[in-house]
């Protein structure tokens, strides 16, 4: 009966370890992500083949032009159950760069940073999913298109 009940604990174990929240759901850290701070957000893209990220939207007006489109994650590789690690996280706040680790936890993204590959000197912050209606500062620089040139037609006379 010992033995039983052992086997089923480990089987348990051995499913939730390969078939955890991010596993099951296909949770991925692709997309548009609110900082921990409310203040910003940060789209998560495919890049050289890992995971980079850059600023799409500022909540502060006067930081708009300073960092709508910095490139903040790099580098970020698979490794495993749906994580992502290895790469660099970057704080304009304080002009320094981190390791990083991203972490899908169902619909939240954890995010630590650490600091040179020693994971007890870390920050863990949890981000969440920006709303489908959020405005993009990247979209709001609107490019100027000039006017198109006058074009004046001579008539060929020759015959």
């Amino acid at each position: 009966m010992f033995r039983k009940v052992l086997s089923i604990i480990a089987a348990a174990v051995a499913l939730a370890t390969f078939t955890g929240p991010a596993a099951a759901q296909g949770v991925t850290p692709l997309g548009v992500w609110i900082n921990d701070t409310g203040k910003g957000a940060v789209e998560i893209t495919e890049c050289n083949g890992g995971l980079c990220g850059r600023v799409v939207w500022v909540k502060e007006k006067a930081k708009v032009k300073k960092n709508c489109g910095l490139q903040v994650i790099g580098d970020a590789a698979a490794v495993g159950g749906g994580v992502y690690d290895k790469g660099w996280i970057y704080d304009p706040k304080n002009d320094m760069k981190f390791d990083v680790e991203l972490t899908p936890q169902g619909d939240k993204l954890q995010v630590m940073g650490y600091l040179d590959g020693d994971k007890t000197l870390s920050k863990t912050m949890v981000w969440t999913p920006a709303p489908a209606d959020l405005v993009r500062c990247d979209a709001q620089v609107a490019t100027k298109q000039p006017a198109p040139k006058k074009v004046t037609l001579v008539q060929n006379t020759r015959q």
